[in-house]
C-alpha cells in the first residue's frame, strides 16, 4: 500500500515534467514568438509568488503589534516561503527566475525598467528563503557569467559593472550570515552523509534502483545510525542523488541525457534568439541548487522549470519538428 501510494504521484510527477517540456518545445518551435511569451509569464508568475511572501511577511509583521520596532529582527531570523513549503525549493525557484529577469533586462531594452523591477522583487524573495544553497548557486554562476562575458567582451564595462556590485553584495551578505551561524557547517555534513546513503544505494541496486519516489522509504534501511537519529525518513537533499538512488545508473544516465539534448542546441547557430541566453543562466542556477537540494519533487516549482527548460531546444533546435502543411 506505501508503495502504491507513493509510486504514482512520483512516477506522474516526472512524466507530467517531460510531457510539459516536449509539448512547450513544441509551441516555441512552431510559434516564432512563443519562447518570449512563456519567458515572460513565468517571471510574472515568480513576481506573484515573491507577492505571496510579501504579504504573509506583512501580515505576520502586524500581528507581533510592533512592526517598526520587530522588522529587521523579524527579517533577518525567520524563512519565508509562502507558496511551497520547501523554502530551499523555493529559493531555487526565486534564483532562477530572478536571474532570467536580469537577463531579458539586458536584451529587452523597451522594457527595461519593468524587467529590473521583476528582478528585484524576485531576488528579494529568494533572500527572504534564507536558502544557502540557492544564494550559492547564484554567486557562483553570476561569477562564471561575468568571467564570461569580460573575456568575450561582449558586454559594456558598464554592465559588467552592476552584475559585479551586485555579486559584492551577495557575498558580503551570505559571508556575514554564514559566519554567524554553525547551522552551514551541519547542512553541508547532513548532505554529505545523504550521499552516502545514496552510494549504499546504489550498491545494492545499482541498474534500476529503489524505485521512483522510494527514497525517503528506504533510505531508513542505507543511512548510517547517526543520520537516521536526525532524519529517520528523508529525501536526499540532492536532486541528482535522488534520481541515482531511485532510478539506478540507468535513470541516472537517462535523466543526465535529457538535460544534455535540452541544452545542447544552445551552442547551434540557430541559438541568436536573445531570449536563450537568460533562460539559460537562470536554469543553470536551477540545475546547480540540485547539489543542495532536491526542488524537482516539489510540482509548484518542477513544472515551471521543465517550462523553462524547454525554450532552449524550442527555439535553437529541429529536436521537435514543424507540422506538415
Amino acid at each position: 500500500r506505501y508503495t502504491e501510494a507513493k509510486l504514482t504521484p512520483a512516477a506522474m510527477l516526472l512524466l507530467e515534467g517531460l510531457a510539459l517540456l516536449a509539448y512547450a518545445a513544441h509551441c516555441c518551435r512552431t510559434q516564432p514568438d512563443f519562447a518570449w511569451r512563456l519567458a515572460r509569464m513565468l517571471v510574472i508568475g515568480a513576481v506573484a509568488a515573491a507577492g505571496f511572501n510579501f504579504w504573509f511577511f506583512a501580515h505576520e509583521l502586524i500581528e507581533t503589534g510592533e512592526p517598526g520596532a520587530r522588522l529587521v529582527d523579524f527579517f533577518r531570523r525567520h524563512r519565508w516561503s509562502a507558496h511551497v513549503g520547501d523554502v530551499n525549493a523555493a529559493g531555487s525557484f526565486f534564483a532562477m527566475f530572478m536571474l532570467v529577469a536580469f537577463g531579458l533586462a539586458l536584451k529587452d531594452r523597451s522594457h527595461r525598467t519593468a524587467w529590473i523591477g521583476a528582478g528585484a522583487i524576485v531576488g528579494l524573495a529568494m533572500w527572504m528563503t534564507k536558502s544557502r544553497t540557492a544564494i550559492s548557486a547564484v554567486l557562483l554562476v553570476g561569477a562564471l557569467y561575468v568571467v564570461r562575458a569580460t573575456v568575450a567582451r561582449s558586454m559594456s564595462w558598464w554592465r559588467i559593472a552592476i552584475l559585479a556590485v551586485a555579486a559584492s553584495v551577495l557575498i558580503v551578505g551570505f559571508g556575514s550570515q554564514v559566519a554567524r551561524s554553525s547551522a552551514a557547517a551541519r547542512s553541508v555534513n547532513y548532505r554529505w552523509m545523504f550521499l552516502e546513503t545514496t552510494w549504499h544505494m546504489v550498491e545494492a541496486h545499482p541498474v534500476f534502483g529503489v524505485g521512483i519516489g522510494q527514497y525517503a522509504r528506504w533510505s531508513t534501511h542505507y543511512s548510517s545510525p547517526a543520520l537516521i537519529a536526525i532524519y529517520p525518513r528523508e529525501n536526499a537533499h540532492n536532486n541528482f542523488s535522488q534520481v541515482a538512488g531511485e532510478l539506478g545508473l540507468t535513470g541516472l544516465a537517462a535523466f543526465l541525457a535529457v538535460l544534455a539534448v535540452c541544452l545542447w542546441p544552445s551552442g547551434r547557430p540557430g541559438s541568436s534568439n536573445p531570449v536563450i541566453t537568460p533562460v539559460l543562466v537562470g536554469l543553470a542556477v536551477f540545475i546547480v541548487s540540485w547539489l543542495g537540494g532536491h526542488p524537482l519533487l516539489v510540482p509548484e516549482v518542477a513544472y515551471p522549470f521543465w517550462m523553462a527548460l524547454a525554450i532552449v531546444p524550442g527555439a535553437t533546435s529541429d529536436i521537435i519538428s514543424r507540422p506538415h502543411g
